[in-house]
């Protein structure tokens, strides 16, 4: 009888999928291995999953800890071995590359750890599960022996590129998740202190006809959104056009999501996008700061020019979409350089902007050097930054409370537009719509988008009256329904009055009109397209009138 082993897989979201699963599973021997992966989600309730872990009844149960996770299964961990004290639990993932201490005390999660890539150590692992005096031998594998840690510090063998096996043909089969991770590359060139990618080992490229068969069994299976995992996708320019053409050629039909270094983006990477159509691209841009001195203190490559030139230059290809991160709590760092930023990235147009607070992750260099900026972070996950020497606990709450207010106003996309003009007008944009949704109660769980109007209005009657016409011609333009709050409106009646001008679109019969009321008045006027949805047709202006 094969042995049974069992990866619980506990991903952030329903949406996600568990490559190290896919991986780990393809490097084991299927003759010797009753294989059962339980996928879950960090949403599920902890008993439901236990009940579903322990009926597989395994003699080896394998986890992969996360910084979304960890918490989730110190639970699950804790009740899995007081049912099941005879299954031998290995872990592995991120949270291995610091220190691993917690993972045994004060009473042990599992019998034993892989620190770093895990294809190789687990292999050997497996072929010895049930003899823990052989585990010693095995590079990364951390453990309790006689009642101490053994931990020699190092890192489990990274498999050349060329040996790491493909999953995809067999795992895409039957696959109904919405997105699926593609691994291109492992490691990064770069040095960024706060990063478990900048702990040096260069960069290993799959060899472009195993990228070529991944994504033909991709589009076999129908696959039409794939996420790119290449720390820095145009880390090299050449490659990274030759992947470019690859995708389009092999996958015509996919969205892909690249993570792309801006300061490094070139006419080529340029014009290699613009072949594909538009919307098959979203690309992160890691910006993390614009502050020259910031960048030299964590390792960023590049000037700030650089990156304000590689944006501009990806502004220019039509139908991409640029998601940019922002970091507050870097070393040097501080709460006028992170708003700086953040209104210059405003006024640059990209799609959408993702400020959050400094992470200490386990293993980075950061986190063995912190002492030097005074950085002071949280000793649970998700590890943030709590103050610096040059960042202050009571800026760091703020800058927190902002990421919440870029989110809610800036990333939704009927808002943005009106966002980018009120940061162009009004000085001190950023931190005075902060302090106006603070006042408020914040941008809380379920804060409507009518809401979020609401607020911005009374924003602007006290900073720029002049844009409010303009807001609310943003929110009847989307026939998001009549607000008065916003400016009196009702539905119109019949025909469009004589008399109006036509400003947009084409006169002509409409499904639906909405006359809002002036000096001038507006009337929006929609039609019912094909697919049910309401569409619009033409804008009129002229006097208001009566129904």
């Amino acid at each position: 009888m094969k042995t049974r082993l069992v990866f619980l897989a506990v991903n952030a979201s329903y949406a996600h999928t568990s490559l190290a699963a896919w991986l780990l599973k393809a490097s084991a021997d299927p003759a010797d291995w009753d294989w059962h992966t339980v996928e879950t989600a960090v949403p599920d309730a902890v008993p439901a999953v236990l009940e579903r872990v322990c009926a597989l009844k395994p003699d080896v149960l394998a986890v992969t800890f996360y910084l979304f996770n960890r918490p989730w299964l110190n639970e699950f961990l804790a009740r899995f071995r007081a049912l099941s004290p005879r299954t031998c639990v290995i872990g592995g993932g991120p949270e291995w590359l610091g220190d691993c201490t917690a993972f045994f005390e004060p009473r042990p999660l599992v019998d034993a750890g892989i620190r770093g890539e895990g294809e190789l150590a687990f292999r050997q692992w497996l072929k010895v599960w049930d003899q823990p005096v052989e585990w010693n031998a095995i590079p990364g594998v951390v453990r309790m022996e006689q009642g101490r840690l053994r931990d020699p510090g190092e890192e489990a063998e990274r498999p050349a590129p060329e040996s790491i096996p493909s999953p995809y043909t067999r795992e895409c089969v039957g696959f109904e998740k919405p997105f699926v991770l593609l691994e291109t590359s492992r490691g990064c060139r770069g040095a960024c202190l706060f990063c478990t990618s900048g702990r040096g080992g260069g960069v290993r490229v799959l060899p472009p006809e195993r990228v070529r068969g991944d994504l033909q069994a991709i589009r076999a299976a129908g696959i039409r959104e794939v996420r790119v995992l290449d720390r820095t996708f145009n880390d090299e320019d050449t490659r990274a056009v030759e992947l470019l053409d690859l995708f389009r050629m092999e996958c015509p039909d996919a969205r892909f999501h690249l993570e792309i270094e801006p300061a490094a983006v070139s006419d080529r990477l340029v014009e290699a996008m613009c072949r594909f159509m538009p919307g098959r691209l979203h690309v992160e841009a890691g910006v993390q700061s614009l502050d020259e001195a910031v960048m030299r203190q964590v390792g960023r490559r590049g000037t700030s020019a650089q990156v304000v030139t590689g944006l501009q230059r990806l502004a220019g290809v039509w139908g991409l979409e640029v998601h940019v991160d922002l970091i507050a709590g870097l070393p040097g760092g501080t709460w006028d350089g992170v708003v700086q930023d953040l209104t210059l990235l405003t006024l640059l147009g990209v799609a959408e902007i993702q400020l959050e607070v400094l992470k200490l992750l386990p293993g980075t260099r950061l986190a063995s050097i912190r002492q030097r900026w005074s950085l002071v972070a949280s000793p649970v996950p998700p590890y943030e930054v709590m103050s610096t020497a040059s960042f202050p606990a009571e800026d760091l709450w703020r800058a927190a409370r902002l990421s919440r207010v870029v989110d809610g106003f800036h990333n939704q996309t009927a808002l943005r537009p009106m966002v980018r003009k009120a940061c162009m007008m009004i000085p001190g944009f950023w931190a005075g719509l902060a302090d106006a949704v603070d006042a408020d109660g914040g941008v809380r769980e379920g804060l409507s988008l009518r809401k979020r109007f609401r607020l911005f209005k009374r924003f602007l009657e006290a900073r720029q009256p002049d844009l409010v016409p303009e807001l609310v011609a943003a929110w009847y333009r989307r026939d998001n329904g009549i607000d008065e709050e916003l400016a009196p409106a009702r539905m119109w009646r019949g025909p469009v009055p004589e008399g109006v001008r036509l400003v947009e679109g084409e006169a002509g019969v409409f499904d639906r009109v909405v006359m809002v009321d002036g000096p001038p008045a507006r009337y929006y006027a929609f039609r019912v397209e094909p697919n049910g949805q309401r569409r619009l047709a033409a804008v009129f202006e002229g006097p208001s009138a009566s129904i």
